[in-house]
């Protein structure tokens, strides 16, 4: 169709020439876009694309590395959705509007990996994308964060660390940014505002690293905190002026034994002497700080307070008049302290007194050396000694001059000098030493009489005190901590003597502890402030055996693999073990290993470290070097032979043919392809590329045949020209003939055996044909029904010499046959020279058989309603079809008839028609009622009968029955007079009514006089 238009625009739904498809719809041109699927040619342009569906519309993801991703897709179509990990082809990895990637996408790479999907759609309709659209997953690195163990040594309680110090690797080498947190999760409310931390406990920073890409990895390191020790001192807060006694430092805590103790008042020891002195009132503050073998430490303060005591007493004695006399006289006078002050004399005279205060006076004394002690009444009740008071007679006057005490304990260097004025008295010691100073003294108490005259002063209980022995009462040893180090250190607690002490090592050092030594024995003579000195011979400081490994090393089996391994076992050293290599494996052994250099540090439990470098190689590679080959003398004989040599790999080798030879050499073998299988010692394996073994060349035959004239004719033959092989050849035929030619053949294939100069044989099979002069059309048509017998063939022959003779399998003679049934048919056509042809088998097929399938019967539910029906199902034959019943009615299925016999007639496009068998819609018989109604009668005993009963029958049993009355059974008995209705209804609901059922007065019997006998009808049994 065309238009003619004075517009430059074509009318809406044409275009401007004559590429439309179909001008009566302007929604079908070349100008719309095409409609999958519905079957129409939209856009003009054929079907080509119409069982394409666009692509579908996909939405990328961006995850981390290890995380699963979420690709999602929707359908244009509403079909479903399939993904693939290729463009093209492949298999599918999922369906669905969603996929998710499993395993999880990886990315060891320090920059972002697109990772590839693909997504196609196909509806129910079989359309499908003809591209699949594709969808990326932007794979961002993960920080992989690594801290190589043995960075931090423990540290003291509340000690600086600072977290930057730590070498962070990012074994992804993502670049990302690390913050420090001291909580997992790491978030911005647990961040630290600074590495420096100053941790009091054992405390774990978690380290959280975001690459550019917003993803996150993590790692903690611990900062270990040794065991922090404590130190307490004990003692009297408050002294008496001039009371000594020791404050003692108490460790607490849980510090690292040896300890040293330092005092601020130089004085080094877990104990110090002090003394109240001052002015009353004042305090004097020590302070100790203890110091573990970690170097950790604990400080404790003591205030000791002077309270207000006696500070002096003034003495004034009284000498006795006479020798022998008691009016000796000591006044005290206590100056300071808090009265009153109690008095306690001891000597020749002994007594005790009270006094408030002032001068207080002992009289009545003998001459004598007297101890005083006076107590003042503060809270302390602070003492004031007088060791010795003498009081002198008239004569001698005698005085302690002075006390030289024993330098050294075990010595005899005191000495007791008495200063005598006036007289000439004797002088006897407790030693019986009669001068006036005794030297040569041990520590102890000693006593002297002085005697002049008449008058004897006994002086008692002179003091001469020595010293305790010089001892070092602890030696605490801190060995080195690695072998060949120089941590150790000495330490010692030196008691005895008098102080200050004075040290000299055999390493020249003069302190009195020793630090940063190494392994050695030390011996230390200390000397005290008299010069007595102490030799401490041979401290061991002692060192671990030397951090070593035991080393098993797996070397690669073979050229290329990574089978590598490396076990290490340490000895020595002090465990536990870290280990860290170069792979970042911090594991005592390493598997899966490529030839290369391994590197390994181990710190052992006290951060000594051993670094141990493995180089793992792989042997060469098996190569097969060389290949002996002998060709087999002719094709098909076995003498044939394979030698290979083989280099690298390690030796032996074995070998494993694929004709199951076992060694190096392969014998007997045909002429063809073989392999071997090498395997060396450590199992490396080499499979050699197909070797061959040759032969001579094949015997191959030119064969010139000419065929016979016509099929049944004896005029062929056939000529032979070997092309290969070896002059002169031998020819044996199947026909018993020895020539390269042979004449006169019929045709069929014919076989013969060549052999060559070198005895090589080969056999030929060679058809002789023949020429085929006739030639046939065909037509056939087969029966137009199933069954039917109205088929036909034509054949037109040509060629050969005519007349044909025709010879058909079913014994028909002419070209054309007819009135056929379905079946196989063969013609044989035979010119008039002889020649013949045999026609291939010509098949007539029947059409397929209509089939009438009853699906389902409804029956009649009342007799004589119209409510039956039959569904039938047709198949087969050609469609469409023609429907007609027995009662004229043309629907295939049948509704709201009556019960009966119908019988349907289907008849196909080809008037091929079959009748179903009679199908039967049931009905049942009609629901029939029948009242047996019984007058008032009266029996042959006076008794009346007024009853009424039903017979029923028909319908579909069980039936309901309602009286009128109100019963329900079918037999009424000992019934009122009156009118009656019942109703009769069956299983199906069909409906039987009975009306004016009436029940009269009741009536005399009528009797018959006989014998005397009275006769009731249906009453009696003798009529007589």
């Amino acid at each position: 169709q065309y238009v003619a238009t004075c517009s430059l625009t074509p009318p809406p739904g044409f275009v401007g020439n004559n590429g439309d498809c179909f001008d009566l719809d302007p929604q079908i041109n070349p100008g719309v876009p095409e409609s999958p699927c519905d079957g129409l040619d939209i856009n003009c342009n054929g079907m080509v694309d119409e069982n394409f569906l666009p692509p579908p519309v996909v939405t990328p993801d961006t995850v981390c590395s290890g995380q699963f991703a979420l690709l999602e897709a929707e359908a244009n179509y509403g079909g479903i959705l399939i993904w693939y990990d290729s463009a093209v082809g492949g298999q599918p990895l999922d369906t669905g509007f969603s996929f998710v990637p499993v395993p999880a996408l990886q990315n060891n790479s320090p920059d972002p990996v697109n990772f590839f999907f693909y997504v196609e759609e196909v509806n129910d309709e079989g359309c499908y994308s003809p591209v699949r659209a594709q969808v990326a997953v932007r794979v961002n690195p993960q920080p992989d964060l690594f801290i190589p163990p043995g960075q931090l040594e423990a540290g003291c309680s509340g000690e600086q660390i600072d977290l930057g110090s730590v070498v962070v690797q990012d074994l992804h080498n993502t670049n990302a940014t690390l913050s420090y947190h001291s909580a997992f999760p790491p978030t911005p409310g647990n961040e630290l505002p600074s590495t420096l931390v100053s941790p009091t406990q054992t405390t774990t920073y978690y380290l959280q690293a975001v690459s550019d890409g917003g993803c996150v990895g993590y790692d903690s390191v611990v900062v270990s905190v040794l065991p922090s020790p404590g130190v307490e001192i004990t003692g009297d807060s408050l002294l008496c002026l001039g009371e000594g006694q020791f404050l003692a430092a108490q460790p607490t805590g849980a510090g690292t034994l040896p300890y040293l103790y330092s005092w601020n008042t130089l004085v080094n020891g877990p104990n110090i002497l002090v003394i109240g002195s001052g002015a009353p009132g004042s305090s004097a503050v020590y302070s100790v700080t203890l110091t573990d073998a970690n170097q950790c430490t604990g400080v404790d303060s003591f205030t000791v307070t002077t309270i207000a005591s006696i500070s002096s007493v003034q003495v004034n004695v009284v000498d006795v008049s006479a020798c022998g006399g008691n009016n000796g006289l000591i006044q005290l006078n206590p100056l300071g302290g808090q009265g009153p002050f109690t008095y306690e004399w001891e000597g020749p005279l002994s007594g005790s007194d009270q006094d408030a205060g002032g001068v207080f006076a002992i009289s009545g004394l003998e001459q004598g050396s007297y101890s005083i002690t006076i107590t003042d009444s503060s809270t302390e009740a602070c003492p004031f000694v007088l060791p010795v008071v003498i009081v002198n007679g008239p004569t001698a006057n005698v005085e302690i001059g002075s006390i030289e005490h024993v330098s050294c304990a075990g010595s005899q260097d005191g000495c007791i000098h008495l200063d005598i004025s006036g007289g000439n008295p004797t002088i006897l010691w407790s030693t019986q030493d009669t001068t006036a100073s005794l030297c040569g003294l041990s520590g102890g108490l000693y006593s002297v009489t002085v005697t002049d005259g008449a008058c004897e002063n006994v002086l008692t209980d002179i003091l001469v005190q020595e010293p305790d022995s010089l001892a070092v009462k602890t030696t605490v040893v801190t060995d080195v901590s690695c072998f060949g180090g120089n941590d150790g250190a000495i330490s010692i607690l030196v008691g005895g003597g008098t102080s200050p002490y004075f040290f000299q090592w055999s390493n020249g050092l003069t302190s009195q502890n020793l630090q940063n030594l190494e392994a050695d024995y030390y011996s230390l003579t200390i000397t005290d402030s008299k010069g007595c000195a102490l030799l401490l011979d041979s401290v061991l400081v002692d060192e671990p055996a030397p951090l070593q490994l035991l080393q098993i090393v797996d070397s690669i089996s073979c050229f290329g693999l990574t089978d590598g391994a490396i076990a290490v076992s340490p000895i020595g050293g002090t465990p536990p073990y870290a280990f860290s290599w170069n792979t970042g494996s911090n594991l005592d052994f390493i598997e899966g290993l490529g030839p290369g250099a391994y590197d390994l540090v181990v710190v052992d439990g006290q951060g000594c470290t051993h670094v141990e470098n493995f180089l793992l190689t792989e042997p060469d590679s098996l190569t097969l070097e060389q290949v002996l080959v002998t060709n087999a003398s002719c094709n098909g004989v076995p003498d044939g032979s394979l030698e290979v040599v083989i280099g690298g790999g390690t030796l032996p080798y074995s070998y494993n043919w694929n004709t199951g030879d076992m060694t190096a050499l392969a014998m007997d073998l045909e002429p063809g392809f073989y392999a071997v299988t090498v395997t060396d010692a450590r199992g490396c394996i080499l499979k050699s590329p197909p070797l061959e073994v040759g032969a001579p060349d094949l015997i191959t035959v030119n064969a010139i045949v000419t065929p016979s004239s016509c099929l049944g004719f004896g005029d062929g033959a056939i000529q032979l020209q070997p092309l290969t092989g070896q002059q002169p050849f031998d020819y044996e035929w199947d026909t018993g003939d020895s020539t390269g030619s042979l004449q006169d053949l019929s045709p069929g294939i014919y076989f013969c055996t060549i052999t060559d100069a070198a005895g090589c044989t080969d056999t030929l099979s060679v058809e002789v044909g023949f020429d085929q002069p006739i030639s046939v059309t065909t037509s056939a048509f087969p029966p137009n029904c199933f069954g039917g017998e109205n088929g036909q063939i034509f054949l037109t022959a040509m060629g050969g010499t005519p007349q044909y003779q025709f010879a058909w399998s079913n014994g028909d003679t002419t070209d054309d046959i007819e009135d056929l049934a379905a079946g196989p048919y063969i013609c044989t056509i035979t010119d008039a020279s002889g020649c013949f042809l045999v026609t291939d088998t010509i098949d007539l097929i029947d059409p397929p058989q209509i089939v009438v399938e009853v699906l389902s019967v409804d029956p009649v539910i009342c007799n004589g309603a119209a409510d039956g029906g039959i569904d039938v199902q047709v198949s087969g034959g050609v469609g469409p079809y023609q429907f007609t019943w027995n009662d004229e009615v043309t629907t295939e299925d049948r509704l709201q008839i009556p019960g009966g016999t119908y019988i349907l007639t289907v008849e196909d496009a080809l008037n091929c028609a079959i009748d179903s068998d009679p199908i039967v819609v049931p009905e049942p018989a009609p629901l029939e009622v029948e009242l047996v109604y019984i007058d008032n009668l009266i029996t042959c005993d006076g008794n009346t009968v007024d009853s009424l009963m039903l017979d029923i029958s028909g319908g579909t049993p069980p039936y309901a029955i309602e009286w009128s009355n109100g019963n329900t059974t079918p037999y009424l008995d000992g019934m009122a007079t009156g009118e009656y209705t019942v109703a009769v209804v069956d299983v199906n609901g069909c409906r039987v009514l009975l009306e004016e059922i009436k029940v009269p007065e009741p009536t005399e019997p009528i009797a018959l006089m006989r014998d005397e006998e009275f006769v009731f009808p249906d009453s009696c049994e003798n009529l007589g």
